[in-house]
């Protein structure tokens, strides 16, 4: 009988460790979603895909979900002719494969740097810079040169995410200091604004 409970509780004993070494050495990522780890404190420059991986003893997984994320970002520039225009850029992100691991040094602060990157590009649009457009008839027909110029900031860092739409919503002028001076120019605003 002795005999007995001891090869239980050596049994229970090896299932415990078992499981607390599967546990510490493998991680299961969902359908949805993909991964990477952290092993001693730095990011481990490797994929983990939907299913189990082996992640090595003492290291962390973290899951990504694997959904395309979208924000519009809106500012004023006060462009060099005196007007104000408003201009609002689009882009939807999604989680890199390639290098999701990266994730991890931005964390919650990646919309945040975007945000900054985008504003900084469209701040050279305003009155005290020379390189974007001097009007705002100018502004309004530069949507493509506009797009090309954010995406290439956008586009020069690695992030870990994949960028798949970089738009310029929408351009619009504000009239607080500039009227149009034709009916001509009020004509061509209304139908890009719209």
């Amino acid at each position: 009988m002795f005999f007995i409970t001891l090869l239980g509780l050596g049994f229970c004993a090896s299932l415990f460790v078992l499981t607390y070494v599967l546990r510490n050495l493998v991680m299961v990522i969902a359908t949805d979603h993909i991964g990477y780890s952290v092993a001693r404190g730095k990011v481990v420059e490797r994929t983990l895909y939907p299913g189990w991986n082996f992640i090595g003893f003492g290291a962390q997984a973290y899951q990504v979900p694997i959904e395309a994320t979208s924000r519009t970002i809106a500012q004023q520039v006060t462009l060099p002719d005196g007007a104000e225009v408003e201009i609002t850029i689009g882009y939807t992100t999604e989680p890199d494969p390639e290098c999701v691991w990266k994730l991890h040094a931005y964390g919650t602060n990646l919309a945040g740097i975007l945000e900054r990157k985008v504003r900084a590009c469209l701040s050279r649009y305003s009155a005290i810079s020379s390189g974007g457009p001097q009007s705002w008839e100018a502004a309004l027909e530069s949507y493509d040169d506009m797009r090309v110029e954010v995406a290439k900031e956008l586009r020069a860092v690695s992030y870990g995410v994949r960028f798949t739409e970089i738009d310029v919503v929408h351009i619009i002028t504000v009239f607080n200091r500039m009227r149009p001076s034709s009916r001509n120019a009020r004509t061509k605003l209304d139908s890009r604004s719209g």
